[in-house]
């Protein structure tokens, strides 16, 4: 991982994704040598949620104005669904 600060959240069921994810600074996080989350572009702060097999993404004004786009993320095989935490 190169993120500066990571908390994230599993479930007892499904302990292979985070139900919850908050990451600061970084562009990839491992557990257990598996990539969990990569983005091509570095992220200065974002939190997730799961539904299901879909991830809501909160971002800054910052990194969406940056272009960031579901592309650029990858948690597991998840769907992606990006939305300003401003909204």
């Amino acid at each position: 991982s190169d993120f500066e600060w990571t908390w994230a959240r599993f479930s007892r069921e499904d302990g292979s994704l985070p139900e919850e994810l908050v990451l600061i600074g970084g562009q990839s996080l491992l557990l257990d040598g598996k990539a969990i989350f990569k983005s091509g572009k570095r992220i200065s702060y974002l939190a997730a949620r799961r539904a299901g097999n879909q991830f809501q993404f909160d971002i800054t004004d910052e990194e969406e104005n940056s272009g960031l786009r579901t592309s650029d993320l990858e948690i597991g095989s998840s769907k992606l669904e990006i939305r300003n935490s401003k909204s």
